[in-house]
């Protein structure tokens, strides 16, 4: 009877063990990680409320950049909901276009909006060029960073994807990976509207 006591404590002592052992790791995993600095933000009206947006990096690490040079550029701004955040697919506001430098003036082309209330299944993009807009008012470019600020305006669609290849039964909270969080038939809005400015420091893309 003692033995057998004796065994079920050295049982939940290894166990407590092992626990308190992977909390440690975990936490100085994440003291080793470099602290977040915030890039810049993306602020806007989305379906009659004001937003910010964080754009964040970790260490040299960020998803918004640049790549081209000086009058000819390609811009990814991505946007996290709390200036905690790091590439957090959910609730994130991603914009990116190409801004060129022609006959004086900033031009922006290819552009390309997405608001992900969810996950990556259930995004609302800018589809028509007609009703999106987005302005480039500065750029100033370094060997490694580029200095940018302007505005946009769209009219996001709902784009079903995985929603509706599935019979739209994704569960709001069930699932892993893209499909967790996705948006039920209650939730979902066939369009939304945004409006904005930007402002951001990011780094040259490796």
């Amino acid at each position: 009877m003692v033995r057998s006591i004796i065994a079920r404590a050295a049982t939940v002592l290894t166990l407590a063990m092992a626990v308190i052992g992977q909390a440690s790791a975990a936490h100085a995993t994440d003291a080793a990680k470099p602290p977040l600095d915030v890039l810049g933000t993306l602020k806007a009206e989305l379906d009659y409320r004001q937003r910010t947006w964080y754009l964040t990096a970790r260490g040299e690490e960020s998803e918004s950049g640049f790549t081209g040079v000086d009058g000819s550029s390609s811009v990814t701004l991505f946007g996290n909901a709390t200036p905690e955040g790091y590439s957090n697919v959910k609730d994130s506001l991603r914009i990116s276009f190409d801004v060129l430098l022609m006959e004086g003036a900033l031009v922006a082309r290819n552009v390309a909006i997405r608001y992900t209330p969810a996950n990556l299944a259930n995004p609302y993009t800018a589809q028509r060029e007609s009703v999106t807009r987005l302005r480039v008012d500065h750029v100033e470019m370094t060997d490694d960073t580029l200095i940018v600020s302007g505005s946009f305006h769209s009219e996001l669609d709902f784009q079903p994807g995985l929603n509706m290849l599935l019979g739209g039964n994704l569960s709001p909270t069930g699932g892993a990976g893209l499909i967790a969080g996705a948006l039920t038939e209650g939730e979902r809005k066939t369009r939304d509207l945004v409006d904005g400015q930007f402002i951001a420091e990011i780094p040259r893309k490796r």
